[in-house]
């Protein structure tokens, strides 16, 4: 049960509860479906010299090309970052600096207005933001084993990611309930879109207040006393590589990012576009997606406990891979609204047992440096899932073939994991012998 008296650990829950609706609002439901209807419309494309035969293949391509330009950012500045904290100890600081430029980016979307002069400030800004919330992350993963143990390194990543979600969904319900459904808006007006643009600095704000308690209470990684030499990328994965199985687990942890970076990036575009969801029902998709998810990381905590996680990251994959399947081939809305639930479900589990595994194999003072490299993999091709969308579009004008990479991408990281046996037999020893272990304390690092 989850010790709340250490506030280490709520410090630590919290930021996910930050800094995840970021990405919710900004990046997946509320405004990619704002750009595409609205700033980038079919006259604005035409006035910068885009070719589009709608507002819908203009914004989408756009959309898909920030996307994949982001992803390349990530790949490349993960590994780099991750080493200068492992050098310097000095993780949460990189936090609060990518924060801080969250927050600026999600506050300047205020000024974004539909027409061609705010189409390249969005995409900028949206482009800021999806790298730092994932620069962030990169210092928050390495952090978890020095706030617990390995035995519960598990149930704090599922917990975690489930605040996040649920940090989401409440956010999702407040900007529906107050801004988005009422004829007049709470405290702000609709005229030029106000009541969407002010999401930016709602949200940037949510994450000033809410990551308050994690940079207060949770510490820094302690002094360690790894050898003090240059860490390069090729001494960054040799050291990955002298870990049995590693290598081919981050190939597939790498392609199941790929996959749901896909999902995220354009399931609230299809859905408006392909299936007809109107700005309110994109907005409910998001809150029901979020719930869905944050309930699988809540309902599937325990399951650690009882069986070799790496056993469950093949059994969670393969259920992505089923829904993804039924999430594509959805022939309408209420389909649709079926598949996305039954995916969103599994998407929290497979997240958290994928770092919660990586964490277990991480030497502590190699911790920052090898999370770099993990971010890197799920990076280092998660621009290919956006691009063959984005190039689908371009050479068929359907939303819905961009999809199937879903499926092709989940079905290769599956075979993947079901065939390294390393990995899961190093693993099964310890899962065996913390089996009725279900209490989650503090570890000595921060009592």
């Amino acid at each position: 049960m989850l010790n709340f008296k250490n506030l280490a650990i709520i410090g630590y829950i919290l930021f996910d509860w930050a800094i995840a609706p970021a990405s919710a609002l900004i990046v997946t439901f509320i405004f990619p479906t704002f750009f595409v209807s609205s700033i980038a419309d079919i006259g604005a494309c035409n006035s910068i010299s885009l070719d589009a035969t709608s507002a819908e293949h203009c914004g989408s391509m756009l959309w898909g090309y920030t996307a994949t330009l982001s992803a390349i950012c990530i790949a490349f500045l993960s590994p780099i970052f991750g080493k200068a904290a492992d050098k310097f100890n000095n993780c949460k600081t990189w936090i609060a600096l990518a924060s801080i430029f969250t927050a600026l980016a999600c506050s300047m979307l205020w000024f974004t207005k539909p027409g061609a002069p705010w189409i390249w400030i969005s995409l900028l800004c949206v482009g800021i933001i999806t790298v730092m919330v994932d620069i962030a992350y990169i210092f928050y993963n390495a952090l978890l084993t020095s706030i617990v143990d390995n035995t519960n390194v598990g149930k704090l990543s599922s917990v975690s990611w489930a605040a996040g979600y649920f940090g989401s969904i409440i956010t999702l319900v407040v900007i529906l309930v107050f801004l988005v459904l009422p004829d007049t808006p709470w405290f702000i007006s609709k005229q030029d879109y106000a009541n969407i643009r002010i999401i930016g600095p709602l949200t940037g704000l949510w994450l000033i207040i809410f990551s308050a308690p994690f940079f207060l209470f949770t510490p820094d990684r302690k002094k360690t006393l790894a050898p003090k030499q240059k860490a390069t990328m090729i001494k960054t994965i040799k050291r990955a590589l002298s870990i049995p199985g590693l290598f081919q687990y981050m190939i597939a942890r790498m392609l199941i990012s790929d996959a749901l970076v896909t999902a995220f990036t354009f399931g609230g575009i299809l859905a408006s576009t392909y299936h007809g969801f109107s700005n309110q029902e994109v907005l409910m998709l998001g809150i029901a997606f979020n719930l869905s998810a944050g309930l699988g990381g809540v309902l599937l905590s325990n399951l650690p406990y009882k069986f070799n996680e790496y056993d469950l990251i093949t059994y969670y994959t393969f259920a992505l891979l089923v829904t993804g399947v039924y999430i594509t081939l959805a022939p309408n809305a209420t389909h649709f609204w079926i598949a996305g639930i039954g995916l969103s479900f599994f998407i929290g589990p497979v997240q958290a047992s994928t770092r919660s595994v990586f964490a277990k194999l991480c030497p502590k003072e190699h911790a920052a440096e090898l999370f770099g490299l993990y971010m890197f993999s799920g990076k280092a091709t998660a621009f290919l899932g956006p691009a063959m969308y984005t190039a689908l579009i371009y050479m068929t004008g359907s939303q819905k073939l961009g999809m199937c990479s879903i499926i092709v991408i989940l079905a290769a990281a599956w075979y993947l994991l079901v065939t390294n046996t390393q990995i899961a037999e190093q693993l099964k020893t310890e899962s065996d012998a913390h089996a009725d272990s279900f209490d989650l304390e503090p570890s000595p690092a921060v009592n």
